[in-house]
């Protein structure tokens, strides 16, 4: 039996749980949470652990063999890698060179971003072309959440670290483009987690894999430069990235739930924006006819990026915020769940997560499948990153879990054509 800490929904909880706690204490200015906000954090909290304890009512589910062959569904995974690798890798270097060439002879770091990309009156002159430049952020998103995912397995099931070096090199490259540490944040911390779960112990791999950890080292040095490069300290970036990140997505929740004409307490999206970076996909070909066509997730992305709440004060002010922290964006899996059903979508939500990390890792125990590897993952990110922003809203997300579904439908349709 494992120990309590290496199962994947404790350490999703203990998560919650520990950014809820540092939110009490104020370490950088922000306001302090209501108590209501609490509530509503310890009852998806038990939620999720009610969740994991429904999964023993589904032994026999947990104890059926997988439905497809595993060579199969392994080579097809491989296939996807490779194709997406190299994609990745021709657009990339390519990208790179262009803004290599703006940050030295165009723009300084701190304002390259301002200008690289397009917004609603400008095109940016990275891709120089709305199109391309919309088309590379849709695409390369799941494509590189894909390939991290993929070496995060195989490492837990095989040891070796190549993949993870493709996968950080090339999530490396489209952080340095976009001057964001988000995709080498998840690398990080979903590495840490793999290995939590994993049977590696921590004196042996100290002492047996230097290499691996010089490149941990160097994911933590490139998220502190990029940092750097956009005129943040160490410290600075500690007390933002660190404490802020974590926690501002309460005082932004909080926000909204105290105000009674927030969307949050007079609107209710019974389920889609659970389901908004699915439904956010059909969304985008609507609208290529009806501009006016708008889904919830859709609405409540805008909404969030554009609208700036006071969520706190400084001492001493710094020239970030000038004394007045105001954050947009991180508004949590929280609100998804309130929005879509108030205490029966916590309720609801929290369950069905807890059920979901809980039944694919007691399958992994039992079968130790690829696919089971690949869905606990996901849920796992789903579960850590959406403290920040909801990953359910979220369209890299919902065509990563559509596209395990199609690679194990496929590789069961072509095992059984390969029998007849």
């Amino acid at each position: 039996m494992k120990k309590i800490t290496q199962i994947p929904l404790n350490i999703v909880i203990t998560w919650w749980i520990f950014w809820g706690i540092i939110s009490i204490f104020s370490f950088t200015g922000l306001y302090v949470p209501g108590v209501h906000t609490y509530i509503i954090l310890g009852i998806f909290i038990l939620s999720l652990f009610a969740g994991g304890k429904c999964v023993y009512f589904f032994k026999s589910k947990i104890a059926s063999s997988p439905c497809c062959s595993e060579l199969l569904v392994e080579r097809n995974l491989n296939y996807s890698f490779n194709a997406s690798i190299a994609l990745l890798f021709a657009v990339l270097s390519v990208l790179v060179v262009r803004c290599q060439i703006l940050v030295h002879q165009s723009f300084t770091p701190t304002v390259y971003r301002s200008f690289a990309f397009s917004t609603v009156s400008t095109v940016g002159t990275l891709f120089q072309n709305r199109i391309l430049e919309n088309l590379y952020f849709l695409i390369s998103s799941p494509l590189l959440f894909f390939i991290a995912l993929y070496a995060l397995v195989e490492f837990w099931r095989k040891g070796t670290f190549k993949k993870l070096i493709i996968a950080f090199i090339l999530n490396s490259m489209d952080a340095y483009i976009r001057l964001g540490r988000v995709n080498l944040y998840l690398m990080i911390v979903l590495f840490m987690i793999v290995f939590l779960i994993s049977d590696y112990k921590i004196i042996t791999f100290l002492k047996n894999k230097k290499k691996e950890l010089l490149l941990i080292f160097v994911a933590f040095a490139g998220i502190l430069y990029i940092g750097v490069q956009r005129g943040y300290s160490p410290t600075q970036q500690f007390k933002m990235f660190v404490i802020d990140y974590h926690t501002v997505g309460f005082d932004l929740f909080d926000h909204e739930l105290k105000n009674p004409a927030s969307a949050l307490n007079t609107v209710r999206t019974y389920g889609r924006l659970s389901m908004g970076g699915l439904e956010t996909i059909g969304t985008i070909i609507i609208r290529r006819f009806d501009k006016n066509y708008y889904s919830p997730a859709l609405e409540n992305s805008i909404k969030m990026a554009n609208e700036s709440i006071v969520v706190g004060v400084e001492n001493p002010p710094t020239v970030i915020f000038n004394g007045i922290k105001v954050y947009n964006s991180f508004y949590t899996l929280l609100y998804t769940f309130y929005s879509d059903g108030g205490y029966l979508g916590i309720i609801f939500g929290g369950i069905v997560l807890g059920f979901i990390l809980e039944f694919f890792y007691q399958r992994w125990i039992q079968h130790h499948n690829i696919l089971d590897a690949f869905f606990l993952i996901l849920f796992i990110s789903i579960g850590i990153l959406s403290i920040f922003m909801s990953q359910l809203e979220i369209m890299r997300t919902w065509i990563i879990f559509v596209f395990l579904i199609l690679i194990g439908y496929i590789s069961k349709v072509t095992g059984r054509n390969e029998i007849k």
